[in-house]
């Protein structure tokens, strides 16, 4: 096998758009390992640009149609970022149309490479690159698509294009892949996608499910309630498996174990809803869905799982649960604690592996419905496999929260909190104050108190109780984070650590993947709104971090302090710190989140309370409480239906 590296668009005007999920930054750097792995490999590189040029108009037709001049030769807009310039031996070919192939100037070079296998990233998946692997494919080559350097503007239109490409032809290749497929071996990712074990348990979940939604709803309710009895029981071996798999301080795992055991109880005090007979014959009531579907994450292995688990099953449906790879043990124990508290086999099955098998199990017949709680990725490709089967989706995806400290607040109990909220569990929560605007007065006196809250918070190891700030999930979770925050110190950021600056901090922890708490103030373009407005917001801004980072924003007045809380994709949770009665009901009324709080931390909620994200944080109906019956139920109407109904 003879490999070649194709990296398409990957240029300013197109990785620019706020659109681009993932981020750009996230995209650049899988490209960067492809393009280290083949230039230390001494193997074929090639870049593909799309070059306009107003001397010699070949554009697009969309974009003559719109008057757009995109990629244009000569601007900022048609370079590709510093790390991924050419090397003078690598290749450039230059396109105006959509495939790489569109000017036969690739055929040509491909022929005198001999090559025979072409690993392609860049965007967008669901046009340029997509174009690029089916004529590659006609071409007679091994398609590869290297998945962690790909990204759109149009993220279900990518997801569907990835679906209809690896189900036809392309492989996809991940960075663990890179040294065999130089080497000429086989992806590790390979195989079916899970499909056999997906089948298994779906086909287990049907059988099982048939059963179960005849059962009365009272012995459905003595199970659950034997199952909170185990779960009650067996506290310490899940909190000791939460801690040793995750990483996850040990107060907060015993904090998690009984949000998990209240999401239970409150699915038990809810109860099934009971049929209703209107005037007349007709009797209305609420009927199971069927086999679900249930993706859970590695942050909250338990509580998040049983809060879907408890209600599906309350309500008569059958599960397959495809929990977190990272979180595989406690996936285990709480199926070993269904199977002592008497639940039917088969009815939850546990399948394991990683969004290539989750994709699968999406896709399966049997499946009636899918709740999800991931990344802004994985509900893009879940929105759009659940569009596709016309079935209904629960997706519950991440949030970029922001707390507002204004006028009358206790800046020193804002900042107690607010640090909390931000650093507890590494900022692993999707509820996490990942910023905090304050009035610009305040500025600089709440930013020393949160650098003094911060160094006095607890960071260390999982296993010491008086730890409130452990490690990442891993190394790579930390390198992440870690880049992140120095790409933002490059665009002018100010970074605090005070845990490595503050002789006042606890001192710090060596695991590979420990990152200390980071604050970032004052950032580029006025630190108003943290980015020069002419090129969007912020990176740091604008994208979820997922761990110990807190963005300090300023704002010149209490409009404008909305507008900076309403100025990103996700809204989750959204809170006030002081403001008076006027600006609490302009808070009120004005922020589009899921969540409202008041002097209180973004971070947590309540059991029995419905919790779901408005805008990019969610699709579908919330979690728990009164909505649990809402998603895991459908309504039906009988006419002639039995008197004792």
């Amino acid at each position: 096998m003879k490999p070649a590296l194709l990296l398409v668009d990957l240029q300013a005007d197109f990785l620019d758009s706020p659109n681009v999920m993932p981020a750009a930054a996230s995209i650049v750097s899988g490209a960067c390992g492809w393009l280290q792995a083949f230039r230390q490999a001494q193997a074929p590189v090639i870049h593909v640009w799309t070059s306009v040029n107003r001397a010699d108009d070949r554009r697009m037709s969309h974009w003559r149609r719109e008057g757009r001049w995109s990629c244009e030769e000569g601007t900022r807009g048609h370079r590709t970022p510093d790390e991924l310039v050419p090397q003078p031996d690598e290749s450039i070919i230059h396109k105006q149309h959509y495939s790489a192939f569109s000017t036969g100037a690739l055929d040509r070079l491909l022929d005198g490479l001999d090559v025979d296998t072409l690993i392609v990233g860049g965007v967008h998946l669901h046009a340029c690159v997509r174009e690029t692997l089916v004529d590659a494919h006609a071409r007679g080559l091994r398609v590869v698509l290297a998945d962690d350097a790909v990204g759109s503007d149009d993220a279900v239109g990518a997801a569907s294009a990835r679906r209809w490409l690896v189900r036809r032809f392309v492989e996809v290749a991940t960075a663990a892949d890179r040294a065999s497929l130089l080497s000429g071996g086989p992806l590790g990712a390979g195989g079916d996608g899970g499909k056999d074990a997906v089948e298994r348990a779906c086909a287990a979940a049907v059988k099982a499910q048939a059963e179960w939604s005849r059962r009365e709803p009272r012995a459905r309710m003595t199970l659950l309630e034997s199952c909170a009895n185990a779960l009650t029981e067996s506290r310490d071996e899940l909190v000791a498996t939460i801690v040793a798999e995750v990483g996850k301080p040990v107060k907060s795992a015993e904090a998690e174990h009984d949000l998990a055991l209240g999401f239970l109880r409150g699915a038990l005090a809810a109860g099934p809803c009971a049929a209703t007979r209107t005037a007349g014959d007709v009797v209305v009531r609420r009927v199971p869905l069927g086999v679900v579907a249930v993706l859970s994450p590695f942050n909250n292995p338990l509580a998040i799982a049983i809060g879907k688990l408890a209600p599906a099953l309350l309500h008569g449906n059958a599960v397959v649960w495809k929990p977190s790879p990272l979180a595989a043990g406690v996936a285990a124990r709480v199926l070993l604690l269904l199977e002592q508290a008497g639940f039917p086999p088969g009815l939850v099955s546990v399948v394991e592996g990683d969004g290539v098998v989750g994709a699968t199990l999406m896709d399966a017949a049997p499946i009636a419905a899918v709740t999800l709680t991931g990344s802004e990725a994985a509900g893009e490709v879940a929105r759009e496999a659940c569009a596709r089967r016309r079935i209904p989706l629960q997706a519950e995806l991440g949030g970029n929260n922001a707390a507002v400290v204004w006028t009358g607040a206790d800046l020193t109990v804002a900042a107690a909190r607010i640090v909390r909220g931000a650093f507890g569990d590494a900022g692993q929560r999707c509820t996490a104050n990942r910023r905090v605007i304050v009035r610009s007065e305040d500025h600089d006196a709440f930013v020393a108190l949160l650098v003094a809250e911060t160094a006095a918070l607890a960071w260390g190891r999982p296993e010491d109780p008086a730890t409130v700030v452990g490690p990442l999930v891993n190394a790579g979770a930390r390198d992440r984070v870690h880049a992140m925050v120095e790409r933002a110190r490059r665009r002018g950021w100010r970074v605090l650590r005070p845990h490595l600056e503050s002789p006042a901090a606890t001192a710090a922890p060596s695991g590979p993947a420990d990152f200390a708490p980071a604050l970032l103030v004052d950032g580029p373009g006025g630190a108003a709104d943290g980015g020069d407005e002419a090129a969007g917001i912020d990176e740091i801004v604008r994208e979820e971090t997922f761990g110990p980072v807190l963005v300090v924003q300023r704002a010149d007045d209490f409009e404008h302090a909305l507008q900076l809380v309403g100025s990103v994709r996700q809204q989750l949770v959204a809170a006030l710190f002081g403001g008076d009665e006027a600006c609490r009901e302009r808070f009120l009324t004005s922020v589009q989140a899921g969540l409202l709080k008041f002097d209180a931390a973004t971070a947590g909620a309540e059991a029995a309370a419905p919790f779901g994200g408005w805008g990019a944080s969610g699709v579908g109906p919330p979690e728990h409480g009164p909505a649990d019956i809402e998603f895991y139920t459908r309504w039906q109407s009988v006419y002639g239906a039995p008197e004792r109904w």
